[in-house]
């Protein structure tokens, strides 16, 4: 009897404990659910708070000597 009472006295405890500490990486917390049609900002993430928030740094604010509209801006930004 005294192991059945300790049995299910762990098992409580286990179970309690689960529910006040999330296992990392399941927060849903400040999560966004992305679909296939959603458009990332053109420019350059520093951080991945900047990839939460789709706010890189645009491609106007990067001085450099490469054209702005050019399709392999990006490629030749990060060449130079």
């Amino acid at each position: 009897m005294k192991t059945i009472i300790r049995v299910l006295l762990v098992f409580a405890v286990i179970s309690a404990g689960g529910s006040f500490y999330p296992a990392a990486g399941q927060e849903k917390d400040g999560m966004v659910e992305y679909t296939p049609d959603f458009r990332f900002e053109d420019g350059i993430y520093l951080n991945f708070e900047q990839v939460k928030a789709n706010k890189p740094i645009p491609k106007a604010k990067i001085l450099t000597s490469t054209d702005y509209n050019d399709k392999d801006f990006f490629k030749n930004l990060l060449e130079s």
